[in-house]
């Protein structure tokens, strides 16, 4: 992807199913930290998950999941989730 800070390639599969971006390493690579804190975030608050697949298929079906077309990246998007769900009160997790 030109214009970006770190260098990207973007890889999808022959039927377009799955897509990814892979991001190399440079002086402003921070992409283990932000799995870590994605990873100790997940174990925190384990409705996060359910709810960012959701939303992620939402925004895909509306062309709003690629942050450089103007839409939102996978990890805002779980970020926004997360501060949304320690914002809430310790008993709404508890679903039953």
């Amino acid at each position: 992807i030109e214009r970006t800070v770190v260098p990207v390639i973007k890889v999808s599969t022959k039927d377009a199913r799955a897509k990814l971006d892979i991001s190399f390493d440079g002086p402003v690579h921070h992409g283990l930290e932000a799995v870590d804190t994605v990873n100790k975030l997940l174990q925190q608050l384990p409705m996060a998950r359910p709810i960012v697949l959701l939303l992620k298929q939402f925004l895909l079906d509306r062309g709003l999941l690629t942050a450089y077309t103007g839409g939102l990246s996978s990890y805002c998007l779980f970020l926004m989730v997360a501060r949304y769900l320690q914002e809430q009160p310790s008993s709404w997790g508890d679903c039953g």
